[in-house]
Parts: C-alpha cells; sequence; structure tokens
C-alpha cells in the first residue's frame, strides 16, 4: 500500500504523472467532487464521482506504451507478468517511474492534457450511491473506465440517466446505447482499442474533449438555472 502523504497538495495545479501520483496518495488534500460541490449541489446531484479516474487511464498507457510480454490479461485483471502484481494500483504505478524497463517517458508527455483537465467540472457526474466504491474496486475489470462499469451496471446507468435527464450532460459522449457496444462487453475486447500508441492517444483526445464540452454544458446549465432564480427573487421583491 502506498504510503500516505500529509501535504495538501491543489489538484488545479498539477500538471504532471509524478505530481498527480503524489495527488492520489495525500490524504489532506481536496478532493475534485468537493471541489465543485457548490455547483453540484446546485443541480442536486446527491452522490458525485470523478468520471475519468487518472489511475485507470495511466494504467492502461503503461499496458498501451509497453512490450505486451510485461504483462499478464486475465478477465479482470493486467497484471505485471514479473511480480503478479495487479497494474491498477498506486504502489506499482509509483513504484515504475525510477524502473528503466518501462516505456514511460513518451506516456508521461502524452497524457498531460488529460491530466490538465482531470479537475475540470465536466470530469465529475452524479453517481448512485455506492457506485464509485464499486467501480474503483480493481478486480471487476472495469479500470474504473466509466463506459466499461455502465456495461456491468447498465439498468443502474440507465435510472442514473432519468433521474438526472437535464443535468447529466452525457448525450453524445456516454449515449444510452454507449455501454451495449462491443468493445464495452468486456476488458479484452476493449484493451483491443487501446493497446498502442496511436489508439490510446485518440482514446485521450476523446476523453479530452468529453471532459471540455461537459464542462461548458454543465457551466451553462449552471448560470442558466441562477438567471431563472434571480428573477424568481426579483419577481417576488417586486409583489
Amino acid at each position: 500500500m502506498a504510503k500516505p502523504e500529509k501535504k495538501s497538495i491543489d489538484i488545479t495545479k498539477v500538471k504532471t504523472v509524478k505530481q498527480m501520483l503524489g495527488w492520489k496518495k495525500s490524504t489532506s488534500s481536496k478532493s475534485i467532487e468537493s471541489k465543485h460541490k457548490v455547483i453540484t449541489d446546485y443541480l442536486e446531484w446527491t452522490h458525485t464521482d470523478v468520471l475519468y479516474s487518472f489511475l485507470g487511464i495511466y494504467a492502461l498507457g503503461v499496458y498501451a506504451y509497453n512490450d505486451k510480454k510485461l504483462f499478464k490479461v486475465t478477465k479482470y485483471l493486467i497484471k505485471d507478468i514479473k511480480t503478479d502484481v495487479n497494474i491498477y494500483n498506486l504502489k506499482y504505478l509509483s513504484k515504475i517511474q525510477s524502473d528503466k524497463l518501462y516505456k514511460l517517458t513518451e506516456l508521461n508527455q502524452v497524457i498531460k492534457p488529460f491530466i490538465e483537465r482531470y479537475s475540470k467540472l465536466g470530469n465529475v457526474f452524479p453517481m448512485w450511491p455506492g457506485g464509485n466504491t464499486a467501480r474503483g474496486n480493481g478486480s471487476n475489470g472495469c479500470f474504473d473506465i466509466p463506459e466499461l462499469y455502465f456495461a456491468i451496471e447498465y439498468e443502474w446507468f440507465l435510472a442514473l440517466r432519468r433521474i438526472y435527464k437535464d443535468t447529466i450532460c452525457f448525450d453524445g459522449y456516454i449515449n444510452r446505447g454507449t455501454p451495449k457496444l462491443k468493445k464495452y462487453s468486456n476488458l479484452e475486447c476493449f484493451l483491443k482499442t487501446i493497446d498502442t500508441p496511436e489508439k490510446y492517444e485518440a482514446f485521450l483526445e476523446r476523453i479530452c474533449k468529453t471532459i471540455d464540452k461537459r464542462t461548458e454544458d454543465l457551466e451553462t446549465e449552471y448560470a442558466r438555472r441562477k438567471r431563472i432564480e434571480l428573477s424568481m427573487k426579483r419577481l417576488f421583491r417586486s409583489r
């Protein structure tokens, strides 16, 4: 288990993989969800979660950029062939930073645009109770990737869309039928879509665009609701 760091780290100032891993280890740093709590509370999101997890995205990048002989893929996990450790693991991802066996230099540059967007409002969404814990447990084959997890819990996903249909801002990004696509049916199928640097970079680019557009959509919806609230207050004061 990675040793917790006591120093508080401002997630909005994190720019590199090293800094990101340090933030993940920190026990005193504010979460992304708490950073946006004023807006998400206003949108009436009872429970929230990060849409695209850094650990999951980075672990998949380690797999994409390295020789596949270094890993063993099971139904639910990607394991390091040498240590038999699940690579979706903070301690593992921190440790390999200094191991020259792994090709990380290019990956650590390519992932920077995602890190820069990680703390944006568009990377937060409403979640059902307990979903964030189940999704990130590391042994269910989803690597905390929302599309993979929603494929496992499809009925919950549909319920989530119904309850938060006006504010979830998933349309065009994670549509009703997205989790039913073959590439999200299991880990093996999904890995085929991100198993080279080129495929992984396209995957990252899509995620960055999703976060940017959802940020815009959510901020627009928040502003719209605030304007309505202000208009109603003025109307009542004028009576």
